[in-house]
């Protein structure tokens, strides 16, 4: 096991996020991780994260953040 870990994000390396277009949180969540690591040649690790909502039959799940419009602004929303 190393002695440390160095963690980098996205943000840091200054790369865009890929197209997320799986159909489950666990697609999304390897099409980030193989595009990351394609581009840094390093080992990387992603998750994919959304709102289930059980009464609306799981939704927006994977499409949480499209419900927040280009600005991701929620406030905004129409939630019904």
């Amino acid at each position: 096991m190393p002695k440390s870990i160095k963690i980098y994000s996205p943000k840091n390396l200054k790369i865009k996020s890929p197209k997320e277009n799986g159909t489950s949180f666990k697609e999304n969540s390897m099409i980030k991780a193989k595009y990351f690591s394609k581009k840094t040649k390093l080992i990387c690790l992603a998750d994919d994260s959304g709102l289930e909502i059980d009464i609306l039959d799981k939704k927006p799940g994977i499409f949480s953040s499209r419900w927040a419009g280009k600005k991701k602004n929620f406030k905004t929303v129409n939630w019904f």
